[in-house]
């Protein structure tokens, strides 16, 4: 049983790992920053900023989500590449 237990966590993992970070923000980042980083009323702020990438994806993995487990590093890569090109870059 161990075994399937592992191999199912496992399975997990690498079914949310192979997620694209759009897919990953959707839930449960687009809950509190509105599903174009408009912000809602959980978090009036919209997703906006100049943070360099690195530093943007540094926090993400230390923050994220609050209150609760944080993202897994290439996780949190992943939505922060996403938030970047999305909300932070230039149109």
């Amino acid at each position: 049983k161990a075994q399937n237990g592992k191999t199912a966590q496992t399975t997990s993992q690498t079914t949310k790992t192979s997620l694209t970070g759009a897919q990953l923000f959707q839930a449960p980042c687009a809950a509190w920053h509105g599903t174009k980083g408009e912000g809602t009323d959980a978090y009036a702020r919209p997703l906006a900023g100049n943070q360099p990438l690195p530093q943007l994806t540094k926090y993400v993995a230390e923050n994220m989500p609050p209150g609760g487990p944080k993202m897994r590093p290439e996780d949190a890569k992943k939505v922060s590449a996403y938030i970047y090109d999305a909300f932070y870059s230039p149109i």
